[in-house]
């Protein structure tokens, strides 16, 4: 029997919906990870260019019983522990309700990205991409109708800890056999915790989504090497140009990120396109910009004229 329904359609691109089997899912946690999921899909077809499905349709069953949830898992012949599980071919997945409301608000929205890839035809990017980029929206909290991507203050302290003894971002890109040889970090293995400092720092500049972009794409195969190749033609002096501005930043202890909001309907009166292609609403603080490189190779954010 279903106890409780939401559905979502996002300017005709994402229809969610999501079903409580076996308990009452609160109208503030279904609009909470309702939201978050919708501009998750946005980042990624949208930001990261992917080819999602159009529509995107999903529907996701949660269950609060842990027994009920592992006696289904395992029909379906997944033997290991787990928290949550999709299908891309059938459109559906389940997710465990857990103990706590940000426990399942996290893992709700670490599964719907694995989906989302998948879909997209990135299911068998590296690990570090996979498990990073998902992780970087596990961690999406809704504020009124801002999404944000908070870090982990628990991974932030131990990468800080961790940075200068971190491999080479040259050896991280090309090399998978490198991963096995990192510790675990606060919110798992490295690919967990490592990935999701290199896929947030990517997600902080233009010129890091569209790097994020390329790596996707140039790794959808499966290939560290693509992976490398792709950053070192892409981001701003390379994978050296990457190396040192993903260090400094999480040494400056990483923030906050905003997920773009979708203008439904698309951008019309009371906005101006910007010359990186987003968008500022008019008769607000915001101004229109552009990451730069000095000559120091450090990037800055300049006002346009």
């Amino acid at each position: 029997m279903l106890l409780a329904l939401a559905s979502l359609a996002l300017a005709g691109t994402l229809d969610l919906t999501v079903e409580a089997a076996d308990y009452d899912l609160s109208a503030a946690t279904k609009q909470s990870v309702v939201r978050a999921a919708g501009r998750i899909h946005h980042l990624i077809g949208t930001d990261l260019g992917l080819a999602l499905p159009e529509p995107t349709t999903v529907h996701i069953r949660t269950i609060a019983s842990r027994d009920r949830y592992d006696e289904e898992a395992r029909a379906l012949g997944l033997t290991k522990p787990t928290l949550g599980y999709f299908s891309p071919r059938l459109g559906k997945g389940v997710v465990w309700k857990n103990t706590s409301t940000d426990d399942f608000h996290g893992t709700f929205l670490h599964e719907m990205t694995h989906y989302l890839l998948a879909v997209a035809g990135a299911g068998r990017v590296p690990p570090w991409v996979q498990e990073g980029c998902a992780e970087v929206m596990e961690t999406a909290q809704t504020d009124g109708n801002a999404v944000w991507l908070r870090p982990n203050p628990r991974l932030v302290h131990w990468l800080q800890a961790h940075a200068d003894g971190l491999p080479a971002a040259s050896q991280l890109l090309s090399d998978g056999a490198v991963w096995s040889q990192l510790p675990s970090t606060p919110v798992g293995g490295p690919e967990y915790g490592i990935g999701w400092s290199m896929c947030a720092f990517l997600l902080t500049t233009p010129q890091g989504k569209a790097t994020l972009s390329n790596v996707i794409m140039q790794t959808s195969r499966g290939s560290h090497r693509a992976g490398h190749d792709a950053v070192d033609g892409t981001y701003p002096r390379g994978v050296s140009g990457f190396d040192a501005g993903w260090r400094a930043w999480i040494k400056a202890g990483p923030s906050a990120i905003q997920l773009p909001i979708p203008l439904e309907g698309g951008p019309g009166a009371g906005w101006t396109e910007c010359l990186d292609g987003s968008f500022v609403r008019d008769g607000t603080d915001q101004r229109c910009g552009r990451w730069v490189t000095g000559d120091d190779g450090w990037m800055r954010y300049v006002e346009d004229p």
